[in-house]
């Protein structure tokens, strides 16, 4: 097996973990090489391990030996998180209108097309320079208000509203120490949900490194006025320090490895990028051994 085809099986390798068949498309993006690869040179390879028998296609779909119904699977959770996004929208569109929301990002398992009956949908608000906090509270408010927001300890997570990740439009990059193949793929299934400043092409460019992990990722290229900053007055910055210092307070106690500043709010209580990277590992090095 060359580079070219180790780095497909790779790519296959880690949908694999999520019960995840791929496109052909998908499969150049999420490429695991040392190079960008062309969709020529790509499709040749994948023929080579198609008539190998280590890779197998079913319609549009393609998946490593022994994964069959992972076509069928995808096919109902493709139908699953269209739904779930649907239902979303209501609730999006209020959220949207709270002051200091810049944009919100659909992630998680519904982003991804591959979400089950009983997920939550997790979002991602960019908020305004300085207003992080105030921002998050005027969205847990509404959220509880329109009882769908997903608490850390509830029950029934089906279609709830779990906004798990806060960035000031100023902060969009993901920090040093979480810069993974994890996080890079979590970073190019973000979804606009509402983004009327294109924030999304920021946010991409502000994590090029990426391309380490995903060599096809095409990072937009950004005029300086899509850079414009938003100007906060220094009441706002007062009401801001209070929002911060009294919310940073109540959630110290119930903190484990949440990552929270200022102007940013990382909530994920367990450590899934380390799970699903053992997991991968120990996928690839399986099929990788058998050829």
């Amino acid at each position: 097996m060359n580079q070219t085809q180790s780095g497909i099986v790779k790519a296959l390798a880690y949908a694999d973990c999520f019960d995840f068949a791929l496109t052909l498309s998908e499969i150049q993006l999420r490429y695991q090489g040392n190079r960008k690869i062309s969709q020529k040179s790509l499709k040749q390879n994948l023929d080579q391990l198609i008539a190998q028998k280590v890779i197998f296609t079913h319609n549009q779909y393609y998946f490593l030996s022994g994964r069959n119904h992972l076509a069928a699977i995808r096919k109902q959770r493709l139908r699953i998180s269209t739904e779930k996004l649907v239902r979303s929208q209501p609730i999006i569109k209020k959220v949207s209108k709270i002051p200091g929301v810049k944009a919100i990002f659909l992630t998680g398992t519904v982003a991804a097309d591959n979400a089950a009956e009983l997920d939550d949908i997790d979002i991602m608000i960019i908020t305004k320079s300085n207003m992080l906090w105030l921002t998050r509270l005027g969205v847990t408010v509404v959220l509880e208000i329109m009882r769908v927001r997903r608490t850390p300890h509830d029950t029934n997570p089906n279609n709830k509203i779990c906004a798990n990740l806060y960035l000031e439009e100023t902060h969009l990059a993901v920090p040093a120490n979480n810069r993974n193949l994890y996080t890079a793929h979590e970073v190019i299934l973000v979804k606009p949900l509402f983004d009327p400043d294109n924030i999304a092409a920021r946010f991409q460019k502000s994590n090029q490194w990426i391309k380490q992990f995903l060599p096809n990722t095409s990072i937009p290229q950004l005029s300086s006025r899509s850079l414009r900053r938003s100007v906060t007055n220094k009441w706002l910055l007062f009401l801001e320090s209070i929002a911060y210092t009294l919310q940073h307070l109540y959630m110290k106690q119930h903190m484990t490895r949440e990552y929270v500043t200022s102007h940013v709010a990382y909530f994920h209580p367990q450590d899934i990028g380390a799970i699903i990277l053992e997991k991968f590992n120990k996928n690839y090095k399986r099929y990788d051994s058998s050829l």
